[in-house]
């Protein structure tokens, strides 16, 4: 099979694997291959190859939301933090994240064992020389997955992390609730513009009206003869008086 026909087949798997209905059924996805993506270990291995082999796979773990990336070829042991072209998603490597895939280099138990001199990367969480050790991997449930690697020769934890996500009953929850957000805020922004439309209208026809009585008021005291009692500054009981007495003519 051509390199071109694998990718086409791995992209196949992995867009059904993230389907709704798949991850109904089975809500963790992983990836496994013989050599890293990313490392710190030797070079060029973890240098440019590794950044080779990146730019064509990453994307499409990447996009399909895949949460580990298992490799070996390196004899030695490595962990990084969900990592995507190059930059860690998250400080904490064990929350729910879209960002990357955890990486995970185990091939502790090669001959001939790698004493590494590089320094770690900035995606490195964790790392050792090269000794007969295994991984075990266990589905805790639909929201958690346990990673252990062991000392083969004394059992020991030689390093171990638990992965965590929202469940899909959470998430949606979670979107539910953003769209009442949204739909309270339209709501309370049309009934404080409602409201203020309503004392503006209720304000402007009481002042209407006020002056049509003080209008009327005025033309009936010209009229009768009776003293003018106007209230108001002498601009307005000007122009009142002045209205009143053209009708007169």
């Amino acid at each position: 099979m051509e390199a071109k026909q694998q990718l086409q087949w791995l992209e196949e798997v992995l867009k059904k694997a993230d389907s709704a209905e798949a991850r109904g059924n089975q809500p963790w996805v992983v990836v496994a291959g013989h050599r890293p993506l990313y490392c710190s270990l030797e070079r060029p291995t973890c240098s440019t190859e590794a950044a080779s082999l990146r730019s064509i796979l990453e994307p499409l773990l990447v996009r399909y939301r895949v949460d580990l990336y298992l490799a070996s070829h390196v004899h030695a042991y490595e962990r990084t933090f969900r990592t995507v072209n190059g930059s860690v998603c998250k400080a904490d490597e064990t929350e729910d994240s879209s960002c990357g895939p955890v990486n995970i280099v185990n091939g502790d138990s090669g001959e001939p064992s790698l004493q590494y001199e590089d320094m770690p990367a900035r995606f490195t969480v964790k790392r050792h020389p090269g000794q007969p050790g295994y991984g075990e991997l266990i589905v805790l449930n639909a929201t958690a997955i346990e990673y252990r690697q062991l000392d083969a020769t004394t059992g020991a934890v030689n390093d171990q992390f638990i992965m965590l996500k929202a469940s899909s009953d959470d998430a949606e929850l979670q979107e539910n609730f953003l769209e009442a957000v949204g739909w309270l805020a339209f709501a309370t922004a049309l009934v404080t513009f409602t409201c203020g439309f309503v004392k503006w209208v209720h304000a402007d026809g009481l002042k209407r009206r006020d002056e049509a009585l003080r209008h009327l008021r005025t033309e009936i005291a010209v009229l009768s003869g009776m003293p003018l009692k106007v209230t108001g500054s002498p601009v307005e009981a000007q122009h009142l008086v002045g209205d009143a007495s053209s009708g007169l003519h």
